[in-house]
C-alpha cells in the first residue's frame, strides 16, 4: 500500500508496460500461432483427406480389375464352349440307346476337358452343361435341363432375362455333402446357332478361395466389402467362409466410398472403409515437425506463414510429380509390349497353312498381319484415301471370310481422290460400325457399300449398308452426338469408334467435316462424310519422308 501510495506513476507505467507486452506477446506470437497451425491443420487434414479419397479410389479400381479378369476369363470358357459346332451337334442329337450315348460322350470327354484351360488366369473350378434333351444321360458335366430347373442359380438366371449372367449364391441344402457352399457361377444360353432346336445352357464355376486368396494378398490399406445389395460377397476382413452363407453389411460399417460396378447382369457394389485413424490422429507421426513448427511460430510468427505454405506448396509439388513420373512409367511399360512377337507368330503360321495348302487360310492370316501392323505402326496421324480404302478392303475380306454369303460388300473411288490425306483408321471406323452394329445382328445376307467422289469441291464419303439399321430417334441423336462430337464423349460407352472418328476428322479440318445420317430399323443405314478438299492435304505422307 505504501509503495503504490509512493510511487503512483511508476506503477501505472508498469502497469502499462505491462499490458502493452502482453498484447504485443498475444498479438505477435500467439495470434499468428494460432492463425498459421490453424492453417497449418486445414491444409494437413485437406491434403490427407484428398490422399486418403485417391488411396480408397485406387483401391476400388485395383479390385474391380482383379476380380474383372477372373470374371472375363470365366467368360472365355463359357464362349468357346458357345461357338464349338461339336458339343452342338452332340447336344442336338437323339441317342437310341444309353450305350450309344455313353459311347459319343466319351468321344467328347477330350474336347470338353481343353475347355478348362481355354481362359487366362485358371480360375475354373467346374464345368457343366445342360439341355432339354430326354436322351441325355445325367452324370458327370452333361445334364438335363430339368435338373437345373429348381436350383438357385437357373431361377436367378432365367429371372434376370439375360442371355449372360453372373451368379453369386449359396447352395444351402441343395448339395448337402458339398463343404463349399459359397457359389461364383457364370451362365450363358447357347443360342450360337441358328439351326438349333434344344434350350441349352452352360455352366462355369469360378474357384471362389482364389479370389479371396487374391484380394488378401493384396494387402489393401483400407477395409473392402463387395457387395451385391447388402449381401457381402468378398471382404478383406472376413466374412469369406466357404462353407458358410453369406453375411450382411450391419450399417456399422464406416463407408468413404462407394462404386457401382455391372458386369454380365451383376450389380456390385465395391464399398471402401474409411481409415480406422482419423487426419488428426495421424499428427503424431508428426510430433518432430510439430515442435518445429510452434518454436518457429514464436522466434519468426511473421516468417512462418509463407514458409508453411511455400513448405505444402513444394509437397504437393512433389506428390503431382510422382504421380506423373508413375503415369509414364506405367506408359512405358505398356509401349514396351512388341508387337513384332504377333507379327512373327501370324507369320508361322501363315507359312504353316501354304504348307498344308490351306491357301485361303494362308491368305486371310497374312491380311490380319497388315491390319494389325497398320494399327501398331504409327509413324503419323494421315493416311492417303487409297490406303485407307486398302485397308478397308482387306477388313472386309476378313468379315466376308467369317459370315461367308451372308456379306457382300462394293467398293467405288473416284481416281481424284486416291492421293488426299485423311486421319488414320476414320472411314475404315464408320465400315467396321456397319459390321458390327448393322449385319451382324441381321440374319439375311447384307451389303456394304462404300463410295467416294468429290462433288462441288467437297470430298463426299457414303457408307451405306443394308443390316439392322435404327429407329429414327436414335440415328437423330447419334447424327447430333457426330456433328457436335467433343472429347468428353470418349468416356461414353455407345459409339465410341465412331465418335473418335469425328472429332479427329474435325480437328483435322478446323471443324469443316460435316456429318449426315438416315436410318431405317430392318432396311439399313447411310452415312454421308462431307470434307472442303482444300481443308486436306495431297501427298503428305510422301512429302514428309521425302523431307
Amino acid at each position: 500500500m505504501f509503495f503504490k501510495k509512493r510511487y503512483p506513476v511508476i506503477n501505472e507505467n508498469r502497469m502499462k508496460n505491462r499490458t502493452r507486452l502482453t498484447l504485443i506477446y498475444i498479438i505477435g506470437v500467439i495470434v499468428p500461432l494460432v492463425l498459421t497451425d490453424t492453417v497449418f491443420l486445414s491444409i494437413f487434414i485437406q491434403n490427407q483427406r484428398e490422399r486418403t479419397r485417391i488411396e480408397m479410389e485406387n483401391e476400388a479400381e485395383s479390385v474391380k480389375n482383379l476380380l474383372e479378369n477372373a470374371f472375363n476369363d470365366a467368360a472365355d470358357v463359357t464362349r468357346s464352349i458357345y461357338v464349338n459346332e461339336n458339343v452342338n451337334k452332340f447336344l442336338e442329337a437323339s441317342f437310341a440307346t444309353p450305350n450309344e450315348y455313353y459311347e459319343k460322350c466319351y468321344d467328347m470327354k477330350t474336347n470338353f476337358f481343353d475347355f478348362f484351360t481355354s481362359g487366362k488366369d485358371q480360375t475354373v473350378t467346374n464345368i457343366e452343361i445342360y439341355a432339354n434333351n430326354p436322351t441325355i444321360i445325367n452324370g458327370g458335366y452333361l445334364k438335363r435341363l430339368s435338373a437345373a430347373e429348381e436350383k438357385t442359380w437357373y431361377r436367378e438366371f432365367k429371372n434376370s432375362g439375360r442371355t449372360a449372367y453372373l451368379c453369386c449364391y449359396y447352395i444351402g441344402n441343395e448339395e448337402p455333402t458339398a463343404t463349399r457352399k459359397k457359389r461364383i457361377t457364370l451362365i450363358r444360353n447357347m443360342d450360337y446357332f441358328r439351326n438349333s432346336v434344344r434350350q441349352k445352357v452352360v455352366k462355369v464355376d469360378i474357384d471362389y478361395t482364389p479370389l479371396v486368396r487374391k484380394v488378401t494378398d493384396m494387402k489393401y490399406p483400407y477395409d473392402m466389402y463387395l457387395c451385391i445389395g447388402d449381401k457381402i460377397i468378398l471382404s478383406t476382413v472376413g466374412h469369406n467362409g466357404v462353407g458358410e452363407d453369406f453375411d450382411h453389411l450391419t450399417g456399422d460399417e464406416t463407408i468413404g466410398i462407394e462404386n457401382e460396378w455391372n458386369i454380365y447382369g451383376q450389380n456390385f457394389r465395391i464399398l471402401i472403409a474409411r481409415p480406422r485413424v482419423s487426419e488428426l490422429g495421424k499428427l503424431s507421426d508428426y510430433s518432430g515437425g510439430l515442435v518445429a513448427v510452434i518454436l518457429l511460430n514464436i522466434a519468426l510468427p511473421f516468417i512462418l506463414i509463407s514458409f508453411i505454405n511455400q513448405s505444402f506448396e513444394n509437397r504437393i509439388g512433389r506428390q503431382q510429380a510422382d504421380i506423373a513420373r508413375q503415369n509414364a512409367e506405367l506408359l512405358a511399360m505398356q509401349s514396351q509390349i512388341n508387337p513384332h512377337f504377333l507379327f512373327n507368330v501370324l507369320e508361322s503360321v501363315r507359312m504353316h497353312s501354304v504348307l498344308k495348302s490351306e491357301h485361303e487360310t494362308a491368305s486371310m492370316i497374312e491380311k490380319l498381319a497388315v491390319l494389325v501392323r497398320q494399327n501398331v505402326n504409327w509413324k503419323d496421324d494421315e493416311t492417303s484415301i487409297e490406303d485407307e480404302v486398302k485397308f478397308i478392303e482387306d477388313y472386309l475380306l476378313l468379315q466376308k471370310y467369317r459370315f461367308g454369303d451372308k456379306l457382300s460388300y462394293e467398293i467405288e473411288l473416284a481416281d481424284e481422290c486416291r492421293s488426299l490425306m485423311i486421319p488414320r483408321l476414320t472411314l475404315v471406323t464408320f465400315v467396321e460400325n456397319s459390321c458390327v452394329h448393322g449385319m451382324e445382328r441381321k440374319t439375311s445376307p447384307s451389303w456394304i457399300y462404300v463410295r467416294i467422289y468429290i462433288r462441288n469441291e467437297e470430298l463426299v464419303m457414303e457408307i451405306e449398308d443394308t443390316g439392322s439399321g435404327m429407329d429414327e430417334n436414335e440415328a437423330t441423336q447419334l447424327c447430333d452426338h457426330m456433328n457436335n462430337a467433343v472429347i468428353d464423349d470418349l468416356k461414353k460407352n455407345n459409339h465410341i469408334g465412331v465418335i473418335n472418328a469425328c472429332i479427329r476428322l474435325k480437328i483435322y479440318t478446323d471443324s469443316r467435316a460435316k456429318f449426315e445420317l438416315e436410318s431405317e430399323e430392318g432396311v439399313g443405314t447411310f452415312t454421308v462424310i462431307k470434307v472442303p478438299v482444300d481443308s486436306l492435304g495431297v501427298g503428305r505422307k510422301e512429302e514428309a519422308d521425302e523431307s
